[in-house]
């Protein structure tokens, strides 16, 4: 997923388009301080331990064919 405003899409091998995404971080620090923000949020919001373990358990479970209330069923 492309999250508006959080970071810039240069194109591969692009030096100069790539210095000119960064200038405008240097030039803006609200911008990066809103775009830091906003990547956080995404990663809280999706890409946490937790979040992996969650979609891991999901997945396999489908694959044998279980029940999802089976997730609930963990061993320590």
């Amino acid at each position: 997923d492309i999250v508006e405003g959080v970071g810039e899409c240069v194109p591969p091998q692009d030096a100069a388009a790539l210095a000119d995404a960064l200038q405008k971080y240097l030039v803006n620090p609200e911008l990066l301080h809103h775009s830091k923000l906003k990547a956080r949020s995404k990663y809280e919001s999706q890409f946490t331990q937790q979040h992996f373990e969650e979609r891991l358990s999901e997945v396999l479970l489908s694959a044998v064919g279980a029940d999802k209330t089976m997730a609930a069923c963990k061993t320590v």
